[in-house]
């Protein structure tokens, strides 16, 4: 499952970013993400009945904690970031790899810092020489 899920995420996250250039850069970027959230909550919807094995949805619902709100808020913001980036000009190949990389630096530090997370030399390294790739490829 761990190497499904990553491949899901590649396929999905390209894919992501294909049709997210693709939006019509008339419209008004909020109508836009109406209709992506729409087909995602009905999506959800179908693929819970079909996953939880009888399990009622009100059941689950209680489960829930504040954490599913924020990352719903999160997510608008991701998109509508997307959005805005492509209608200002960032390429699809070269936006990815700059946001990669400054979302990796970022998640290392957040880790040491506040998950106690230990970064070995050698991930310092990595981190220094991804970055460098980067600087390279907007150039």
């Amino acid at each position: 499952m761990k190497w499904i899920s990553f491949f899901m995420l590649v396929a999905a996250d390209c894919l992501y970013k294909i049709f997210s250039d693709r939006v019509n850069g008339d419209v008004n970027a909020f109508a836009s993400m109406t209709i992506t959230y729409a087909v995602a909550m009905v999506t959800s919807f179908v693929l819970f009945f079909l996953t939880s094995k009888g399990t009622p949805f009100t059941g689950e619902l209680k489960k829930l904690n504040i954490y599913s709100a924020i990352i719903g808020l999160i997510v608008c913001f991701y998109e509508l970031g997307f959005i805005y980036a492509y209608r200002s000009g960032f390429k699809i190949g070269l936006l990815s790899p700059l946001l990669s990389v400054a979302v990796m630096v970022i998640l290392a530090i957040v880790g040491v810092l506040f998950f106690k997370e230990k970064i070995s030399m050698m991930n310092t390294i990595g981190l220094i020489i991804a970055s460098i790739g980067v600087l390279m490829t907007i150039q």
